[in-house]
């Protein structure tokens, strides 16, 4: 199941537009992110009119550049400093998205080359010279799909989190520069060295017939779509060795018609509505979960966990839709 809030909320083209006329907007406002060794990050505040909702929105737009070059823009192929010399995308033009400065030597940022493709990168020079990093935090297989341009709190100091569009968790160390891939999951907090994620119920598809070729009465041949069927999957919950990545123990809920109650897992404010707050995610999986560190760590839910049923939940094999 992809993740909704990586979704745009309005169309490109509006968006685009709107920033357009961010010129007519009033002043703007810049901040520095990061300037030393040549290298130099700026964000600037731009106020706009959102036509689609009627109101007056906030954005911001970063700059980087290098030795007093630019290092996104139209023409500029950032592609060529971090991408192997036979990838296409090294002739791409990549756009400057959010930036963080995460230690004296440089920053994280995104730069994407359409709407939904592009790249998280750690701009290094401590060395002396701009080395860049390409930080994987796609979906396997998924090419270079890339959800929210989102930097998220990790729950612990000198850490960086980043959520894909998939629900999988990329933790980033400042310093050291370290990247720590925990896989599936949203992180619930972390403690003593290890992190909590929930899993999401999701759907198990099955080939029941594989799409085949036939003809109409008239001998037209057609495609006949595979029959497929479905299934709900159990949530479960994961603890990872915060140093490795590696799976320490794992619980899926007994019953795969239970689910967690609404969680804001971000802590941006988008999730209002949302029944555990951010703040009080580490609570929830103290209450619900148990877990025993040593040669064997084990991960159960507590007796009295605050899973519920699910509505509408058919547990069944059914026809997919």
């Amino acid at each position: 199941m992809r993740n909704p809030l990586a979704r745009p909320r309005w169309p490109l083209a509006a968006a685009l537009l709107s920033l357009a006329l961010a010129a007519l907007a009033g002043p703007l406002q810049a901040r520095t992110v990061y300037n030393d060794k040549g290298l130099r990050g700026e964000e600037t505040d731009i106020g706009f009119q959102d036509y689609q909702e009627g109101k007056r929105r906030n954005a911001s737009q970063y700059t980087l550049t290098y030795q007093r070059q630019p290092l996104c823009g139209k023409g500029v192929k950032l592609g060529e400093r971090f991408l192997p010399a036979d990838d296409p995308r090294r002739a791409r033009d990549y756009f400057c998205g959010p930036a963080k400065a995460i230690n004296a030597n440089g920053v994280l940022a995104f730069v994407t080359r359409t709407s939904g493709h592009g790249n998280l990168l750690y701009l290094d020079v401590g060395g002396g010279d701009l080395r860049i990093t390409d930080i994987a935090v796609q979906k396997e297989g998924d090419g270079d799909s890339i959800g929210g341009l989102v930097f998220l709190d990790a729950g612990e100091p000198g850490w960086t989190r980043y959520e894909n569009g998939w629900y999988e968790t990329t933790l980033i160390r400042h310093e050291p520069f370290q990247v720590v891939k925990l896989g599936r999951g949203r992180l619930l907090d972390i403690d003593n060295g290890v992190a909590f994620l929930l899993v999401p119920r999701g759907q198990e598809v099955q080939t029941v017939k594989p799409a085949s070729v036939g003809q109409t009465a008239n001998g037209t041949p057609v495609v006949i779509a595979a029959e497929l069927r479905q299934r709900p999957t159990a949530l479960r919950f994961r603890a990872v060795d915060l140093n490795s990545g590696r799976e320490l123990a794992s619980v899926a809920a007994p019953d795969v018609c239970l689910e967690a109650p609404t969680m804001d897992f971000w802590g941006t404010g988008g999730a209002t509505s949302a029944q555990v707050p951010y703040a009080e995610l580490a609570a929830w999986r103290a209450r619900n979960l148990a877990y025993a560190a040593g040669a064997k760590p084990s991960l159960r839910l507590m007796a009295a966990n605050e899973l519920r049923p699910a509505a509408n939940c058919q547990p069944d094999w059914r026809p997919a839709r």
